[in-house]
């Protein structure tokens, strides 16, 4: 559950938000992620734009 501690969702479970977690395990890939180090030009748009078009492919498909 630590790992899962890591990531942005985190201030919104401490606050008793609801929120969902989607990851593309970057943490485990890229050795700056979340640090200053972790820029803009170290981004892949394609993966990006494939991962949320499967995202949201999925919350719909989830949601009707």
């Amino acid at each position: 559950m630590e790992v899962l501690l890591r990531f942005d969702h985190t201030p919104f479970w401490r606050d008793n938000i609801p929120a969902i977690m989607v990851i593309d395990a970057s943490f485990l890939r890229k050795p700056f992620y979340h640090t200053e180090a972790d820029t803009i030009d170290k981004l892949d748009f394609d993966f990006l734009s494939k991962f949320t078009q499967a995202t949201v492919a999925t919350a719909k498909e989830l949601t009707t």
